[in-house]
């Protein structure tokens, strides 16, 4: 018996943002955000595949999701803030794209980690063809 690994069909994977709206595409199924600063941390990690990315760094490039202008909290306090905040703020817009493409949704949670560090291990896509 021989185990052969099949080519993946080629879909490119696309997240950009036009406009007032972001675009997400997997498997060639596509979804459509409104901007808002959540969407943008997102795409950053799938921007930066296998990359580790503080949390708190996320929160200050997204405009700080939280934080009062003029109020800087102690640093310790700023990493759990952006720690819970940014886990929220992913996790919001996982739930979003469930609603019209629950495929991606699923990838996502299965592949973006959350907490004081954030990042996007997509893994390689094998499928299986089983030769007797």
């Amino acid at each position: 018996m021989e185990l052969q690994a099949a080519e993946p069909p080629h879909h490119p994977q696309i997240i950009r943002r036009d406009g007032e709206y972001w675009s997400i595409q997997i498997d060639g199924v596509s979804c459509h955000l409104r901007d808002a600063p959540e969407i943008s941390l997102l795409g950053f990690l799938l921007q930066h595949p296998h990359e580790e990315v503080s949390a708190l760094f996320l929160e200050r490039a997204a405009g700080d999701l939280s934080c009062q202008p003029g109020h800087r909290p102690p640093l310790h306090d700023a990493r759990q803030r952006a720690c819970a905040n940014v886990t929220r703020a992913i996790g919001a817009v996982i739930d979003q794209i469930a609603i019209d493409h629950p495929v991606l949704a699923a990838h996502l949670r299965a592949t973006v980690n959350t907490g004081a560090f954030c990042s996007y291990h997509p893994g390689p896509p094998v499928r299986m063809q089983w030769t007797a």
